[in-house]
């Protein structure tokens, strides 16, 4: 079953993409009509932690496929 896009979803990404290319918190946040910069940090803070995880899987995936010179 394929995930359902929802407009909650496309809002998520959009912001997401909008602070992967570095736009500014403060334009993104009128980009997205947040009433607070708070509000939009929150989606920075979520983008940092999928980005970690997402450098410890491949830096894991690398790490498994180098073997050791004899």
């Amino acid at each position: 079953m394929s995930p359902r896009l929802t407009c909650h979803s496309f809002r998520h990404a959009f912001v997401s993409i909008l602070l992967s290319k570095q736009v500014s918190i403060e334009e993104v946040r009128q980009a997205a009509r947040h009433s607070s910069a708070t509000t939009t940090a929150i989606y920075s803070h979520s983008l940092t932690r999928s980005l970690g995880i997402a450098e410890k899987a491949i830096s894991e995936a690398l790490d498994s496929e180098i073997e050791p010179e004899s």
